[in-house]
């Protein structure tokens, strides 16, 4: 069975010979049939750069979405798609009394984790420094727009792309977009906030 690393290294192979960095998921669901790859929705999801495959981190591209027709390009790049999540230094480290309710350990989702996460107060206390603020809440949902931006010098296109939003807060005017993670990657893939944050 192919692995989903497998999959990208022939799509990029391929965009890389023909001299164009955009595909579709009609060249996906190729590329995925011929390596045995069976999860097509999972071959173009890479939420942390660990998970491109070699030939893309020597020559320093990452792809990304671009919404409708199930469009993607390769970009060059990949210090600017991922960002490395900063080292929590250990005079950074309080102790939260954890309250335990009948829900919290329910699931493992990252939606479940950042509803602990506020419901123990602790993003109030992070955020606002204050454990009784009531900040506006917005909970995980997913919503398609159309939206322009760059990278780097590259411009990007993107017509009625799915985000997906795990939370948003908002309190006196300031909206503050989360993104949760299951395990502890080096980085993420920084669409992920990037893409809710500008809609």
């Amino acid at each position: 069975m192919g692995t989903k690393q497998e999959v990208i290294a022939e799509l990029f192979k391929r965009c890389k010979a023909k001299g164009t960095w955009e595909f579709d998921n009609d060249l996906v669901r190729q590329v995925a049939a011929s390596k045995g790859f069976a999860n097509l929705f999972d071959a173009t999801k890479i939420d942390h750069s660990a998970l491109l495959p070699p030939e893309l981190r020597r020559e320093d591209y990452f792809f990304v979405h671009l919404g409708a027709g199930g469009k993607h390009r390769f970009v060059k790049g990949i210090s600017i798609g991922f960002h490395t999540f900063e080292k929590i230094l250990d005079s950074e480290v309080i102790d939260w009394k954890y309250r335990q309710s009948i829900l919290n350990e329910l699931d493992t989702s990252e939606s479940n984790i950042l509803s602990v996460a506020s419901n123990q107060r602790v993003i109030h206390d992070f955020l606002y420094n204050d454990i009784v603020a009531s900040p506006k809440v917005y909970n995980a949902r997913r919503t398609k727009r159309s939206i322009e931006y760059r990278i780097g010098t590259q411009r990007i296109r993107a017509t009625n792309l799915q985000m997906e939003i795990d939370l948003t807060m908002e309190l006196d005017g300031v909206v503050t977009v989360f993104e949760g993670k299951n395990g502890t990657p080096e980085d993420f893939a920084v669409y992920q906030l990037f893409h809710p944050f500008k809609y």
